[in-house]
């Protein structure tokens, strides 16, 4: 068995010198990437990025950077099947520096329940800058150039004058977050805004 050093970077809320926990990872010639991709987007869920609640709702979103001052690589599902003996290679007792290499997406405020959100792999709807309302019952997209609903469901009663205010009242924020976010650039640590 050999074990590799790291400490993971928490991109919501950084880190500071004496904070940086190192740990270990076990390995031999039958471990796949996965393995070590699955306790990496661990440490993800417990510090709740992107409000994930199990490694599923990171899995497909997110891959990793290591950084070990010799090499740079990125680990993720797209070769999770690889062995990890194939990927890290010459490392020796170097300690891995392991950092998300993008950021995919954020909560940036909630109502009784409902989530405003902005995602970074948007497909069709790239071209024009939006937001996601979203719970457990239904999804409805409002584009922020023109702060209407352009796919789901119809807003309805109060839920729309709240979320339509917030929307209105941060517009050029959320705008400019949209940006960086597709553009892959870190938009900093996001304070949930509550609305009642």
């Amino acid at each position: 068995m050999q074990k590799i050093r790291y400490f993971v970077y928490d991109i919501e809320n950084g880190f500071v010198g004496d904070s940086i926990s190192v740990e270990e990872f076990s390995y031999d010639e039958n471990t796949l990437v996965y393995d070590f991709y699955k306790v990496l987007c661990k440490k993800y869920v417990d510090i709740g990025y992107n409000d994930a609640k199990c490694i599923e709702d990171l899995e497909y979103l997110l891959s990793f950077n290591i950084v070990d001052n010799v090499n740079s690589r990125s680990i993720g599902i797209d070769n999770g099947n690889d062995y990890l003996k194939d990927i890290i290679v010459g490392i020796e007792d170097k300690l891995l520096c392991i950092l998300p290499s993008l950021p995919v997406g954020a909560t940036f405020a909630a109502y009784r329940g409902i989530k405003i959100v902005i995602h970074s792999n948007e497909g069709n709807h790239v071209n024009y800058p939006h937001v996601h309302v979203i719970n457990n019952e239904f999804e409805t997209v409002i584009n922020l150039d023109s702060l209407e609903i352009v796919e789901g469901v119809e807003l309805n009663g109060k839920v729309k004058k709240k979320i339509m205010k917030y929307l209105e009242e941060n517009q050029e924020f959320l705008i400019d977050c949209y940006n960086k976010i597709v553009g892959h650039e870190d938009v900093g640590k996001i304070e949930i805004d509550i609305i009642d």
